[in-house]
């Protein structure tokens, strides 16, 4: 089986981040905060823009630009949120996983899509519910959620992607994805020549000089 990780999708900001006020739709109040902008590159689903809304209680990433074409349409100004932990400097955020059409929470990483699964076990830290906050959403208990520093705007991001975006794609492309990384590490490997002590030029991954004979390090890519 083939795996995939968040290190598939690159992202970075791309303006200086700005104080700012917005709406809160849900809430129906004025927030007011640090307005961050992020660009990220998915090796699977494209580029996307994303705006994340900073405030002291509550952090926000929504989609600002999206890939054209279906099924991405259905994520127009869609968001997710992460609400502050029990511990000071943590956020949280309810494990939702589907597109704008479908969603669902789970209690625990055995419920999620069978290619999401090693994420969520290896790369994101998580938690139950209640043993994070104490505001006791009788719909989130006993659910899982996702916990991140305050300052991880990136993962916060990467989360979106894989949380709401992935689940929207067939299979084929994940392996697609896959295969052409595979294909560029074997092209960027054959690109690599070593330089034998004796002046002979050697390819990656050979164990010893054919010439004279000398023992290469692996890791230095030096003869011994």
């Amino acid at each position: 089986m083939f795996q995939i990780n968040p290190e598939m999708i690159k992202v970075f900001e791309s303006i200086e981040p700005k104080q700012d006020i917005w709406f809160d739709r849900f809430e129906r109040i004025e927030r007011e905060g640090i307005s961050h902008i992020f660009k990220a590159i998915d090796r699977i689903s494209g580029e996307w823009l994303f705006e994340v809304r900073e405030c002291p209680d509550e952090i926000s990433v929504r989609v600002l630009v999206r890939p054209t074409g279906r099924p991405f349409h259905l994520l127009d100004l869609k968001s997710i949120v992460f609400g502050k932990c029990k511990e000071g400097d943590k956020f949280y955020h309810p494990l939702h996983i589907g597109g704008a059409m479908k969603d669902y929470r789970v209690e625990s990483t055995s419920e999620l899509p069978r290619i999401l699964e090693p994420i969520f076990e290896k790369f994101y830290r998580t938690e139950i519910y209640e043993s994070v906050t104490d505001k006791g959403n009788k719909l989130l208990r006993g659910k899982l959620v996702v916990v991140l520093n305050q300052k991880d705007y990136e993962n916060m991001v990467r989360l979106f992607i894989i949380e709401r975006v992935w689940p929207l794609l067939e299979e084929e492309k994940f392996k697609l994805a896959e295969s052409e990384a595979g294909e560029r590490e074997k092209e960027e490997k054959a690109e690599l020549i070593i330089k034998c002590k004796c002046s002979v030029m050697v390819p990656f991954g050979w164990d010893k000089c054919p010439n004279c004979g000398a023992q290469f390090d692996k890791y230095s890519l030096l003869a011994s």
